[in-house]
């Protein structure tokens, strides 16, 4: 009775542990822009210095994850009911996963939404990388297709999701409001930012299979990275 409903979790929690990001981070270009509007100062910094363990309640993970994952919720559930030592490490895994997107889903819907899409496909494509390294066998042409499918997805998430950080930021420009305490060259340098992002997007659209193919070709090869460096 354990091994069959603590299995679809363990094996969730591995996928997790894999999955763990920083979302911004991940899928961006080689720069950084020169200010993040998205965080708040000093106490966005404490908040990333804190475990969302600490940050994020059962409750309110639970709650979370049965308007936006009714399946996982009720997995969870079940295991809290039969299973409480499984159930509070599941739960810790799954804080840290989903953490950022809760709080972020208060804030920025919109954007919480772009967030909780790239984390059901990473899941899928941890999951279908698994279990072609479990079963031992060389990727076959139906496998890499549907692996393939799940990264082209992922692909199109972040670049609506970029476009989307594009227009809000072009937004809080235009506001003049926002923008009085900003100097003539912290303006432009905003600009700036702003067309690399956008020609950013068009060359990824452009290759958008060459880049999809190159994805596949690294989370399906049979050694580590090798630490090339900068």
């Amino acid at each position: 009775m354990v091994s069959k409903l603590s299995l679809p979790m363990i094996l969730i929690m591995g996928i997790v542990f894999c999955s763990l990001t920083t979302a911004r981070d991940q899928n961006r270009s080689s720069y950084s822009p020169p200010w993040d509007r998205r965080e708040g100062g000093p106490r966005g910094d404490e908040q990333r210095r804190r475990s969302w363990s600490d940050q994020i309640s059962t409750e309110r993970l639970l709650k979370f994850l049965t308007e936006h994952e009714s399946e996982l919720a009720d997995r969870l559930e079940k295991l809290r009911k039969d299973h409480p030592r499984y159930f509070s490490d599941q739960v810790r895994a799954l804080k840290e996963l989903y953490g950022p997107v809760i709080q972020q889903m208060e804030r920025d819907p919109q954007a919480a939404k772009f967030s909780l899409e790239k984390i059901r496909l990473r899941l899928k494509i941890q999951g279908a990388v698994d279990e072609m390294k479990r079963s031992r066998r060389q990727a076959n042409v139906e496998d890499k297709k549907k692996l393939t499918g799940h990264v082209e997805k992922l692909f199109e998430v972040i670049v609506k999701e970029e476009e989307y950080d594009v227009e809000q930021v072009e937004e809080w420009l235009k506001n003049r409001e926002d923008r009085r305490s900003l100097s003539r060259s912290e303006y432009r340098s905003r600009w700036d930012y702003l067309e690399q992002r956008k020609e950013d997007i068009a060359e990824w659209e452009k290759n958008k299979a060459d880049i999809a193919e190159k994805r596949v070709e690294k989370l399906l090869q049979p050694h580590p990275d090798f630490p090339w460096g900068s």
